[in-house]
């Protein structure tokens, strides 16, 4: 499998998403909320019915920053809360468990939008089929980006427990290299995952696209494509990460307000990113297909 480089900047790929998108955003939302329902719906009652709870989950915070925290101290708050907190739990292992096969689902009706085909709301469901293949993708996927963080991982632990060994120190110069140690320690963890995640970032969409695909080949392909292709998805991810912290704009406003206007931002975040990235494993794929696109004019690519 040998892919070579694309030959679009990366604005092209949300410029294709946007020309594919136009006049069928209220369809592409209706798939990402039926994606991400589950979740939000599961999370936003427990969030209304647990008021109560993160009161007294606040007290229990402050006595742990306090250094005031007994067992004695959490025992009646488990008693209370901690059955409606397994069944949270469960609840939304459950639901994260049919977002796999709705995400190849999501993937399936972009690619076929890209295409310029035309396809119902319950394209969503067209990968149900999947189900265990797309749970084992991500999981292995998953696996794999832990594996990746795990020396980070075992770096901070010895690191932290080498410093606390070693205790407080007079020197000012010492205790600023552990302050930066420290503060630097989850770059260790998060710098290889990012990485990791540039490569496999199209295995989702390969099995998506060609179901047939067994999940280690899934990966290996994603692989392949990603070789030569990463600053696609690196420059594209930086201006959704902007995109993303706009939404801190939003904090102000009354709760269900927020929590409304939150989660349909995130849902047009999640078609846009959904289509550039779909655009982009079909020019990889099938490079024809993209070359016999028209080229945008420059000014249509922002």
């Amino acid at each position: 499998m040998n892919y070579e480089s694309v030959k679009y900047p990366p604005a092209y790929y949300r410029f294709r998403a946007r020309r594919a998108l136009k006049g069928h955003w209220l369809t592409a939302l209706q798939i990402a909320l039926i994606v991400s329902l589950g979740p939000w719906l599961i999370r936003g009652i427990f969030s209304y019915t647990s008021r109560d709870m993160t009161t007294q989950l606040a007290t229990l915070q402050a006595a742990m920053l306090e250094g005031t925290f007994t067992r004695e101290l959490a025992l009646p708050f488990m008693q209370e809360y901690g059955s409606r907190i397994y069944l949270f739990l469960g609840l939304e292992a459950a639901a994260y468990l049919i977002i796999p096969f709705l995400t190849l689902g999501m993937i399936k009706w972009m690619t076929d939008r890209i295409r310029g085909l035309e396809s119902p709301v319950s394209t969503v469901f067209s990968r149900a089929g999947l189900f265990f293949k797309a749970c084992g993708l991500q999981l292995l996927v998953i696996l794999k980006l832990w594996l990746w963080m795990l020396p980070g991982m075992v770096l901070t632990v010895l690191v932290t427990v080498a410093f606390s060994l070693m205790g407080s120190t007079s020197s000012p110069v010492l205790e600023m290299l552990k302050l930066y140690l420290i503060s630097g320690l989850p770059f260790s963890m998060i710098v290889p995952a990012f990485f990791a995640y540039l490569r496999y970032a199209l295995a989702e969409y390969v099995l998506a696209d060609r179901p047939e695909t067994k999940i280690r080949e899934c990966i290996s392909r994603s692989k392949a494509m990603m070789k030569h292709n990463r600053r696609i998805v690196v420059l594209n991810l930086l201006m959704f990460f902007l995109m993303l912290f706009a939404s801190t704009l939003l904090g102000g406003l009354p709760d269900i307000l927020y929590y409304v206007l939150t989660l349909l931002f995130s849902l047009v975040i999640t078609v846009y990113w959904t289509g550039t990235i779909s655009a982009f494993y079909l020019d990889v794929e099938y490079g024809t297909i993209m070359a016999n696109e028209p080229k945008p004019e420059a000014e249509g690519l922002n």
